[in-house]
């Protein structure tokens, strides 16, 4: 199943900075207009292109997402937030090693960032460096232990490893967490299923197809174990 990549919400942390430092006479569509026209009158504010780029990155526009957030780093390098969120769309395009270098700039500007840790061991995932991503979700979990998502990627990592005990620990503590969390579920079914465990496996599967009734992976799970109970 998917990682969870965690992105930081820049918009929403620096909406009071924008409407403290400009009065507006209009309704605005959208925040991609609103950062348009910030951007306009206060065009050396890193914080500014920030917002823009969240705001494109909203709306799929990667291209210019990226653009802006450079921008904000040639004028605040030490941005940490903005090295996570390029970093996130640097991995939407399938850029990992640059979706690495920021990721590791991010963490290096703030040693606590969780988001970054647990981002950056998702690419690491992705690149097959297993160990490394079972290194940064620790750390992300040190720092965030009450995290679903967290949980359900180090669970996911420990599975690539063929700790299934352990990954199975970790889904279950995802769930627990966030009782709706279909993948975590699916996941869990899954690892039952690998350890022979197919009753487990089958309730797992069920209980995921209850929130999420389109799931492939759980319904052609639970047709393994009828075929194999035949």
């Amino acid at each position: 199943m998917s990682l969870k990549i965690v992105h930081i919400p820049v918009v929403l942390l620096i909406m009071l900075y924008a409407l403290a430092s400009f009065t507006r006479n209009m309704t605005w569509h959208n925040d991609l207009d609103l950062w348009l026209d910030t951007m306009a009158k206060s065009p050396d504010k890193a914080r500014v292109y920030a917002c823009l780029g969240s705001a494109y990155g909203l709306k799929g526009l990667t291209e210019e997402s990226i653009e802006n957030y450079r921008h904000a780093l040639a004028l605040n390098p030490r941005f940490d937030e903005v090295h996570n969120n390029l970093a996130n769309a640097y991995q939407s395009r399938g850029q990992s090693s640059m979706a690495i270098s920021h990721y590791r700039m991010a963490i290096s500007l703030r040693s606590d960032f969780a988001e970054a840790h647990n981002n950056l061991a998702s690419v690491y995932r992705d690149v097959g460096l297993i160990d490394k991503a079972i290194e940064h979700h620790q750390i992300a979990l040190g720092l965030k232990p009450g995290s679903p998502y967290i949980h359900f990627n180090l669970g996911n990592a420990f599975s690539d490893k063929g700790l299934i005990d352990l990954a199975i620990q970790h889904y279950k503590t995802a769930i627990i967490l966030k009782p709706d969390f279909s993948d975590a579920l699916t996941n869990l079914g899954i690892s039952y299923e690998v350890k022979g465990h197919l009753n487990e496996a089958a309730a797992q599967y069920y209980e995921a197809l209850k929130f999420n009734e389109s799931d492939t992976i759980a319904i052609e799970g639970l047709k393994r174990i009828r075929s194999t109970k035949k």
